[in-house]
């Protein structure tokens, strides 16, 4: 299994501090992203909400949420996790999906 968190230009890495950030929740989101890398995207009930661009949700408790939006590569059995932000009851803002959609753009395929 492959996992690429987007590393911003000027060389930080976004999506894996905060990730990184998440204390225990990111030990499951780690071994869920190993199950989508070896199982797909479905697996773990994952929507594909754009082209290219997958989203992933863990219960934060009291009607919070854990966002990761991710495109998967197929030949590759790799992730490339583009954008994750904590998110409250509503459906991904547009701007998240416009953020990932930008970021995916950078990635060769």
């Amino acid at each position: 299994m492959k996992d690429f968190f987007f590393d911003r230009d000027e060389g930080g890495n976004d999506v894996g501090v905060f990730v990184a950030s998440l204390g225990e929740a990111k030990v499951r989101i780690l071994e869920d992203l190993s199950v989508i890398a070896e199982y797909g995207p479905s697996s773990l009930g994952c929507e594909k909400i754009a082209d290219g661009v997958w989203e992933y949700q863990q219960s934060l408790g009291q009607g919070r949420r854990l966002v990761l939006l991710f495109d998967f590569v197929v030949n590759c059995d790799a992730y490339i996790a583009l954008h994750g932000f904590r998110a409250g009851p509503e459906g991904t803002r547009r701007s998240d999906l416009r953020i990932a959609q930008s970021r995916r753009k950078k990635y060769p395929r």
